[in-house]
């Protein structure tokens, strides 16, 4: 596990009593006060992965996001497409007990009247009362999508030409 993000430094005080009483002495012997400073290296950050995703039109992949250090307080990452036809699961929110655990976000590609391929880009943005994490950048989630392939057939005219019976002739 790591610690709480936000380089915080903590003093600490030690004392070292030796409880075994001396001679003559008047209660314990303590030693020397010894100051340790602490200092949390983990950053703020959010990973996810992959990048990129290849799908089928009516088809559905995922991708996964998780922070890099534990919030102090929860952390709501909402999904967005810049393409209607391209969806995203969303909102995902992550706490102090489980920053560390992989969410997954499922994107569908819908089928669409057109015989296009087709891309999307899948941003988030992050809210939080942890300023480590509220608007923090969140890497985006490139998406093409390959139409389905069910393309009308293709027709072409031809010139209207009479003919013989018993003839054969060729059109180009």
């Amino acid at each position: 596990m790591g610690g709480v993000a936000g380089g915080v430094e903590l003093e600490v005080e030690l004392a070292v009593v030796d409880d075994a009483p001396r001679a003559g002495a008047d209660g314990y012997a303590t030693s020397p006060v010894a100051t340790v400073a602490i200092h949390d290296d983990d950053s703020s950050g959010v990973t996810v992965a992959p990048n990129h995703l290849n799908l089928a039109e009516g088809g559905s992949g995922r991708y996964v996001v998780r922070l890099d250090s534990q919030p102090l307080h929860p952390v709501t990452i909402a999904v967005a497409s810049d393409n209607p036809d391209v969806g995203a699961s969303s909102p995902l929110t992550f706490s102090a007990a489980d920053w560390d655990r992989a969410q997954a976000v499922t994107v569908t590609a819908a089928h669409d009247d057109d015989f296009a391929d087709e891309s999307a880009i899948l941003t988030h943005a992050a809210e939080s009362a942890d300023l480590n994490y509220h608007g923090i950048a969140v890497p985006a989630v490139a998406v093409d999508v390959t139409d389905e392939g069910n393309h009308p057939p293709v027709c072409q005219s031809v010139p209207a030409r009479s003919l013989e019976v018993g003839r054969s002739e060729t059109v180009d």
